[in-house]
């Protein structure tokens, strides 16, 4: 009777349909590299059960008698694992009055734009800091918004912009904050460019201010649902509130609260081209500890409450810890490499670490394995007592791929006397943040997917003893001629960007059209990515 329903239903498209060994509908990659930073890419595969005389069927027109299990396509002897990055610094950009202390999970943002490197960093001046009766009033007035910009990334140079006067003198690149924003004050500010916006507006800014009476009046007649009762702290009403620029530098406050949103640490925003939509990641308090939330919208004036989306769950975690900033990032030249190298802030000990999680939407993450990326350097070195990783991704030279972070000498907690705050970078070999890892030899087989171009390129790494090679499978489960395990020139080495060939043959030998998948078998080796042109 099933079989008939199911017939009934599929019609001629029965066999086809009903077929185990078939591939799944192909995925359309985007250009650009594909790192191997979960499991996006890789085909779970599946057990087929067979006939006693080796043949496939569904299962309601198998005999039980003599039916045996083979393992199909299913990933072998492989593992993701979380590649170590080498650690630079110090590299100093604090060494004038109105940069005391870099904000430490206020953070930095950087960008790599036209050949050069661009950064707008959170600062405390010197006598700010020496004035507040406690952390929760640094908002007031303190913090600053200063830029500088490089030619390299490490030798910085700051313009005299004569936005802010500070000290009797407008020779100072203080481009938003402190007197800038003497009513809403300043905190947490992160940058980013909008691709959607126009010229004028192309540079956008999400931060934490506060809100005055009259605005939350407003605000609480237009969208009462939109206001998070964190906001109301010590006689102070915060929110988060942002700003517009047409070139990083001159900018102009918004006038109305994004949200009614208490969130004192970076907060990172983008635009997403896939949909179309602004996103934001905030702090939250989830639960009794720090946690990291994500809002979306189409009108960047105006953003619903965050949801949670990372907190610190009973799976390897102390109850002592905090997620305490977000260091959200996408892979340049990708449009879905969602990482985010979040600060656990552990309140036992008062120390930090930073992971690295990655997701394919932005909205559900997974802990890459191999934790933590980073944690602080020895007593009395510059990072020793805290860390903080800070948007963006940029590249380096030497074809390497960077991340911005600041350390500190002394614990987040401890009294903070003296000058602290250096820029230093965790970097890797490009796209190598993480790799599909083969010990012994293994084996595993992607999606189909519709590719943008005719060859395959991939990032990789052996020992000598090791090596990769793939083969193409046309979306019926049909190895390609010409294109098989033994027809695949093996790689050995370690190379950014090899070209796969089969006896000396570089194309996919396929329909552009036709999905492929591909089959990496490999032996002492790791994987980093792979990249279709």
């Amino acid at each position: 009777m099933l079989i008939n329903m199911l017939k009934a239903l599929y019609g001629e498209n029965y066999e086809k349909w009903t077929q185990p060994v078939r591939y799944g509908n192909p995925v359309e990659l985007s250009k650009g590299p594909h790192l191997f930073i979960d499991w996006r890419y890789i085909e779970p595969g599946r057990i087929l059960w067979l006939s006693k005389d080796g043949k496939p069927g569904s299962l309601c027109d198998l005999s039980v008698e003599g039916v045996y299990a083979r393992a199909f396509r299913v990933p072998r002897d492989i593992r993701l694992s979380l590649q170590k990055p080498e650690k630079i610094g110090p590299i100093s950009i604090r060494n004038n009055p109105h940069e005391f202390l870099i904000i430490p999970n206020g953070g930095l943002t950087m960008i790599y734009r036209e050949g050069f490197y661009r950064l707008w960093y959170n600062t405390l001046p010197e006598e700010k800091f020496n004035k507040l009766e406690n952390t929760a009033n640094m908002i007031t007035w303190g913090d600053c918004l200063c830029y500088a910009e490089s030619k390299d990334g490490f030798e910085w140079h700051k313009p005299f912009l004569g936005l802010c006067e500070y000290r009797g003198s407008r020779n100072n690149n203080i481009v938003f904050g402190g007197p800038l924003t003497a009513e809403t004050g300043f905190h947490g500010g992160g940058v980013f460019i909008d691709s959607s916006a126009r010229q004028e507006e192309c540079y956008k800014m999400v931060f934490m201010g506060n809100v005055l009476p009259r605005k939350l009046e407003k605000y609480r007649n237009e969208r009462p649902n939109d206001i998070s009762p964190v906001s109301f702290i010590k006689n102070k009403v915060r929110g988060i509130l942002g700003a517009v620029s047409p070139d990083g530098i001159h900018w102009s406050a918004l006038p109305e609260p994004l949200v009614m949103h208490f969130s004192d640490t970076l907060n990172t925003a983008y635009y997403d081209t896939n949909l179309k939509r602004y996103v934001g990641y905030f702090r939250m308090f989830y639960c009794g500890r720090r946690a990291i939330g994500r809002s979306e919208t189409n009108d960047f004036a105006k953003w619903p409450l965050p949801d949670p989306v990372l907190w610190p769950g009973a799976s390897e975690e102390s109850p002592s810890n905090d997620y305490y900033n977000n260091c959200k990032v996408i892979y340049p030249g990708t449009e879905n490499t969602h990482i985010m190298f979040p600060a656990i802030y552990k309140r036992d000990s008062d120390s930090t670490e930073i992971r690295t999680y990655s997701s394919y939407d932005g909205l559900y993450w997974s802990r890459i394995p191999g934790q933590p990326l980073a944690q602080g350097g020895r007593l009395e070195e510059w990072d020793g007592g805290s860390l903080f990783a800070s948007p963006g991704l940029v590249p380096l030279c030497g074809d390497r791929i960077a991340l911005p972070f600041i350390g500190f000498t002394v614990p987040h907690k401890f009294p903070r006397t003296v000058p602290l705050g250096n820029l230093g970078y965790f970097a890797w070999k490009k796209e190598r943040i993480a790799a599909v890892e083969a010990e012994n030899e293994g084996e595993f087989y992607t999606f189909p997917f519709v590719c943008p171009g005719r060859s395959l390129l991939i990032n990789a790494e052996t020992l000598r003893a090791g090596f990769i090679r793939v083969e193409l499978v046309d979306n019926e489960g049909n190895v390609i001629p010409g294109r098989s395990i033994e027809d695949c020139d093996t790689f050995t080495g370690d190379c950014t960007k090899i070209t796969v060939s089969w006896k000396g043959e570089t194309g996919l030998k396929s329909d552009s059209r036709m999905p492929i998948a591909f089959h990496f078998v490999m032996k002492a080796a790791k994987l980093y990515s792979f990249e279709i042109v």
